[in-house]
């Protein structure tokens, strides 16, 4: 869910020419079950790597400008 929007929600957002994808939907749903899985710590470590990761990221292209 990203922003009370579920990602059956974002793909049904594509243009009506193209049909959703029965692995995309499989990937997500096994996505959504791993986390769901997760104690609320795990979730929060997971959360906060990967900010970590995107900052980290963000500043390593900012330098090749």
């Amino acid at each position: 869910m990203y922003n009370g929007v579920t990602m059956n929600e974002l793909s049904r957002s594509d243009p009506p020419s193209r049909r959703p994808s029965k692995l995309g939907e499989r990937l997500t749903q096994q996505k959504l079950d791993g986390a769901r899985r997760l104690t609320p710590e795990q979730r929060l470590r997971l959360a906060l790597d990967l900010s970590d990761a995107a900052v980290a990221l963000r500043h390593a292209c900012s330098k090749k400008r």
